[in-house]
């Protein structure tokens, strides 16, 4: 059976592994959220199509997102709803009919 002092010992060793596994996992969870930053940051308000700026525009009192270059047009989340709602029979309304 180990001694009370070696009994505290491996405690320390313990307590101080924790500790650093503890600090390695803030590090990296740091780390991931630096790089999501880094790389919307990368990509935000870049044409998926050919990298070039995008512009918001107004259509119809709907921001959407124009490229400067190809000018391709790009909708955020629930866009071609809002579109779909406002021209019904028009030629988005397909798209947001349900089945």
């Amino acid at each position: 059976m180990p001694s009370p002092s070696e009994q505290e010992e491996q405690w320390f060793k313990e307590q101080e592994l924790k500790k650093k596994a503890d600090a390695a996992a803030a590090e990296q969870h740091q780390m991931t959220i630096a790089e999501r930053e880094a790389r919307k940051q990368a990509h935000w308000m870049k044409c998926p199509k050919c990298g070039g700026d995008l512009a918001e525009r107004d259509y119809e009192g709907i921001k959407i997102d124009q490229c400067g270059d190809c000018h391709g047009v790009w909708l955020d989340a629930g866009e071609l709803e809002q579109i779909g709602h406002e021209k019904a029979g028009g030629l988005f309304g397909f798209l947001t009919r349900k089945k």
